[in-house]
């Protein structure tokens, strides 16, 4: 299975401190708790809540294009069904269709009223995320940059993060220093979370362009 051959692929023999074996076991049954989901009949009356659960469960399954037309009915007007959608095409590859929903994703955002402020700074988060991801796999890199560079103006709270997006950024387009420069700004706003992950980007970037990196790096 595909997440199965993802975890395999990390290096070590554990993650977040859990064996290998563990997080397949979790895996499998998580699938499994999936199958069983997406075989009951989905009522036609069903929420856009109950919608996006069956969506996910048919997303880790593979099933992309049921997932999009379990969404189609609500995608347009519920955040959830809309962010879902555009990961969706994203994982198809479908960059411009899942740029598409991301910018109206946004736009879903703009009309939260100041209770629903959380969601609506982590749906913007993932929006931004989606339009700069997908602005990078068609090779439109100042527009990827533009696009953290904006988020990190919108939302500070979210600022180690997405610094640390901006250093993969660099980082994938080839610029080391100014890769570095951006890993070591995701460390200095959260080390706690970010210290090990930018220790170990700037390690792979030593290996790969070593004349690149400012000396003592």
């Amino acid at each position: 299975m595909l997440f199965v051959g993802l975890i395999e692929s990390r290096a070590g023999t554990s993650v977040a401190g859990e064996s290998l074996e563990a997080l397949r076991l979790q895996l499998e049954g998580e699938l499994a708790r999936c199958a069983a989901a997406v075989g009951r009949p989905l009522s036609e009356q069903a929420t856009a809540t109950e919608r996006v659960a069956r969506a996910t469960a048919l997303a880790m399954l593979g099933e992309t294009i049921r997932a999009r037309e379990t969404l189609e009915p609500c995608a347009a007007e519920h955040l959830g069904a809309c962010l879902l959608t555009a990961s969706i095409y994203q994982d198809e590859r479908d960059y411009a269709k899942s740029a598409q929903w991301y910018q109206k994703a946004l736009a879903m955002t703009d009309m939260k009223r100041e209770a629903e402020q959380a969601e609506r700074d982590a749906g913007r988060l993932r929006a931004f995320e989606g339009i700069a991801f997908a602005a990078r796999a068609t090779r439109d890199f100042a527009a990827s940059e533009s696009t953290y560079r904006r988020a990190l103006g919108e939302l500070p709270e979210h600022a180690a993060l997405l610094h640390y997006r901006l250093g993969q950024h660099y980082a994938a387009v080839g610029d080391a220093a100014a890769a570095v420069a951006a890993f070591d700004r995701a460390a200095a706003a959260d080390r706690s979370a970010y210290g090990d992950l930018v220790a170990g980007e700037i390690r792979r970037l030593r290996q790969t362009t070593p004349a690149c990196l400012p000396w003592g790096r």
